[in-house]
């Protein structure tokens, strides 16, 4: 089951990735951004519900929060200031997922490295997408005001996402991965 949370948790990433790819191409849209964003956000809350639902044993319900409160930062896309910043509202998630972690920590210190590895990936998952909107969306969303419609890009890059999907597929056997890596804790 560890399998199926790291492929929710990397679904819920793919797609703020293709909705930030179509916004490079993209003009803002007309209307409100985050009612134009939403419809494209349902395989993010998808997979939120899907972690959610999972029946596991209790001992890795640290795990599953650290997780969730993560992938909440991938919300930064609807932020616009003020009143926040998205790299603060990714930080909040952080902190959120952080708590949950350093019980984690707690529990497993000098007992079980993998849990401590687990933690530290969440944390440098974060950090690298705090690292990443300051670079390139500090105030927001940035879209390409040359583009085209957001629709259309979106559209473009659910075509090459699946024909990207399909040609991996039967390049790689799987492995690796945050999936990977919960299976081998679930081992500990």
């Amino acid at each position: 089951k560890f399998e199926v949370v790291g492929s929710h948790f990397k679904s819920a990433w793919e797609c703020v990735r293709l909705i930030v790819v179509a916004a490079s191409k993209s003009k803002a849209p007309t209307k409100d951004i985050p009612a134009a964003l939403m419809p494209h956000l349902k395989p993010v809350q998808t997979a939120l519900e899907s972690i959610r639902k999972l029946r596991l044993d209790r001992k890795w319900d640290m795990h599953i929060k650290s997780v969730l409160e993560l992938v909440t930062a991938l919300s930064w896309i609807l932020i616009k200031p003020p009143p926040q910043t998205p790299v603060t509202f990714i930080k909040e998630a952080i902190a959120s997922s952080t708590f949950w972690s350093n019980k984690i920590r707690k529990e497993f210190k000098g007992k079980d490295d993998k849990q401590i590895h687990f933690c530290n990936c969440l944390k440098a998952v974060g950090t690298g997408l705090v690292d990443y909107v300051t670079k390139h969306h500090i105030t927001g969303l940035t879209f390409n005001p040359r583009g085209i419609s957001f629709e259309e890009a979106a559209a473009e890059c659910s075509v090459a996402k699946k024909e990207e999907s399909s040609t991996s597929k039967k390049k790689s056997g799987g492995g690796g991965g945050v999936g990977s890596l919960m299976s081998e804790l679930q081992g500990k």
